[in-house]
């Protein structure tokens, strides 16, 4: 298991939402919904972290309405 956090950010760099905080997971794959209902069309991205390995992932995202 590995401490696991996942945010989104806007165009412009800005944490809008932390979708999980050090929360403990297991390896394997995982899923995760995301309510975007609150947001503007736009691009966004995503961040997965793992502190202890030094792990950073990115990925895009297109909101369209």
């Amino acid at each position: 298991p590995e401490t696991v956090e996942l945010c989104v950010f806007n165009s412009l760099g800005q944490k809008i939402a932390v979708l999980l905080n050090s929360e403990i997971l297991p390896p394997g794959r995982h899923t995760y919904n995301f309510n975007a209902n609150n947001l503007p069309t736009g691009i966004y991205f995503y961040q997965l972290t793992l502190p202890q390995s030094g792990i950073v992932k990115t990925g895009k995202m297109v909101m369209v309405r």
